[in-house]
């Protein structure tokens, strides 16, 4: 069970830190749920069940400075399939918000960046991208110890001009 002040990865608000345990009211009965606070930025806050059993919304621990390092290695080298179907591409990139899975959604903000960079996107993928640079991004930023703003600049740089090195590999 998490502890007040532990930091995890909410599968569509990124990183949040545990503010408390509160008990709340699911049909007939009183059910625990986790409190999280959305990091840097401390102005969302959500409530996700503790017992997390088929749940809609996943709950991680934070990956490593190692761990983001490997992912945006793989990323650098891999090249991401575009799905032109917007029906079948949303179902696909809402399946991958909801699992959680870094080395997907990093693989899904790459292909959406590079789509933008191409020819701005339209509103539900770029809602998508949104979300998922608020989840890949937060995580980058408190691993590595950079802000957002920094994160989000260097990866875009990066696809702009590939041999500009991140500065968190």
């Amino acid at each position: 069970m998490l502890k007040t002040g532990d930091y995890v990865v909410h599968s569509m608000e990124g990183v949040c830190e545990v503010r408390d345990v509160v008990e709340m009211k699911k049909g007939r009965e009183m059910v625990p749920y986790y409190q999280l606070c959305s990091w840097p930025d401390k102005r969302t806050t959500v409530y996700v069940p503790v017992n997390q059993e088929n749940g809609r919304v996943r709950l991680r621990a934070l990956l490593s400075r190692d761990e983001v390092r490997d992912i945006c290695l793989e990323l650098q080298e891999s090249e991401v399939e575009w799905v032109s179907d917007i029906g079948k591409r949303q179902e696909q990139m809402l399946e991958i918000l909801r699992e959680g899975n870094p080395g997907r959604m990093a693989r899904m903000t790459k292909m959406l960046m590079i789509k933008d960079l191409e020819k701005p996107l339209g509103s539900r993928d770029k809602s998508t991208l949104l979300t998922a640079q608020k989840v890949l991004f937060s995580e980058i930023a408190m691993a590595t110890g950079m802000d957002f703003q920094s994160v989000q600049r260097a990866v875009k740089q990066n696809l702009k001009d590939p041999s500009e090195p991140l500065p968190f590999v």
